[in-house]
Order: C-alpha cells, then sequence, then structure tokens
C-alpha cells in the first residue's frame, strides 16, 4: 500500500576511537492512537490508528576504560504543534544513555536509560478523550541486564529489570538458558509491580512462568 510509505536515510562515521552516527525517519510511530469525541446526533465517534511523525537524531559510541559507552539524542515531530489534537502525540524529545562493561567473575552489566520530554504541553483538547491526557510531561525508564555464562558458554543465567522512574512501575525477567549442540532450552519467569494505572503496574497480577525447547536441524 503506497499509501502507508515509510523512507530513511542513516549516515556514520568515525573519529578516532568515536562512532557517529545521524539519521532521519519518515513514517509511523510504534504506539496507536485513539481518539473519542461527540458526533453529531449525540452519538460518540471513536477513530483508531498510528499518527505519521519524522524523526531526526544523532548517536556516538565509544570505549571508556574498558567500559562501552553509547548516547543518543532526537526529536520526533508529529503534527500536533498546538497539542490540542487528541488523536495526535505532540511532539517530543527523545534521549537514551547507556554502557555495558564486565564487572568480574564473568559477569556482563548492561544498563541503558531512555526517556522523552513532551514539546508542547498546552491544554489538551476537548475531546471526551486524548492520548495524552493525565500523562507526565515527561517519561524515563531505565533497562538493567545482569548474565554470566557457565560450563564454555552452554549455560546463561541472567536477569533484566526495567523501571518506569515517574510511575514507580517494574517488570523484572529472571531467566537460565541452556545450549547443547542443536538443542537450547529456556525457562524464564516475570514479576510486574506499581501502581495499577501505570504502563507496567497494570499488569501486576499477569505475572508467569515459561519454559521452551528449541531443536535446530
Amino acid at each position: 500500500d503506497l499509501g502507508h510509505w515509510q523512507a530513511g536515510l542513516r549516515l556514520t562515521t568515525t573519529i578516532g576511537s568515536v562512532d557517529l552516527g545521524a539519521q532521519y525517519y519518515y513514517g509511523y510511530l510504534r504506539r496507536p492512537t485513539a481518539s473519542i469525541y461527540y458526533a453529531p446526533a449525540w452519538s460518540v465517534d471513536i477513530t483508531t490508528g498510528y499518527n505519521r511523525y519524522q524523526q531526526i537524531g544523532v548517536d556516538c559510541a565509544t570505549v571508556l576504560a574498558g567500559t562501552n559507552l553509547r548516547a543518543e539524542l532526537g526529536a520526533n515531530v508529529t503534527d500536533d504543534w498546538s497539542g490540542k489534537d487528541g488523536a495526535v502525540y505532540n511532539p517530543s524529545v527523545v534521549w537514551s544513555l547507556g554502557f555495558d562493561r564486565d564487572v568480574g567473575a564473568g559477569i556482563n552489566l548492561n544498563v541503558q536509560g531512555t526517556g522523552s520530554i513532551r514539546v508542547v504541553n498546552e491544554g489538551f483538547s476537548d475531546r471526551l478523550f486524548d492520548v495524552e491526557a493525565g500523562t507526565d510531561i515527561t517519561k524515563t525508564r531505565i533497562t538493567a541486564v545482569v548474565s554470566k555464562k557457565f560450563f564454555r558458554d552452554e549455560l546463561e543465567l541472567k536477569t533484566t529489570a526495567l523501571y518506569g522512574v515517574e510511575k514507580r512501575d517494574y517488570y523484572v525477567i529472571p531467566a537460565v538458558n541452556w545450549t547443547r549442540d542443536d538443542v537450547a532450552f529456556d525457562l524464564a519467569c516475570g514479576f510486574f509491580g506499581g501502581p495499577k494505572m501505570s504502563e507496567l503496574g497494570t499488569f501486576r497480577n499477569n505475572d508467569y512462568l515459561k519454559a521452551s525447547v528449541t531443536v535446530s536441524f
């Protein structure tokens, strides 16, 4: 469908020990939007879809004292510069900072912080529902992964944790992976927590345990 076309451009270079990149993307935000408003004859009209937007960003990565460092900064530019269209997300600045390194005893630590800052925060529309009504200007999330391998890398123990700073919600995923020849066994569980109306806390009654076996031929 040519009506839903997308396009992007990325440029990269290296200066000394620093990798640099710049990118432009025109397409759709991954998060869907929904808007509800009163229509004629006392009816309610509901619209859903994905917002068109442009993303302009720069990034860099380097190694310092045995630590891999990376940073990204960008802007998500939508069509709602007034902040009054309830069906469109407002423009925002997005960022990411992270590092990973071996901390000893074969343990690897990977930490990344990501966030967004809404640029336009004027009064929302008078529609019955605005996709960003009641949300914070900022959204900050920290992700950490701790892992260690044993027995010539056949067994891996890993724990992944996500934490939302503004709402204090979280998601923790301990996991075990065992791979031998063409067989891989995975065991993982997930724990959610935080306020009931937060993005992760809304799943706090949905903790789970899953196991899988993969055989390659």
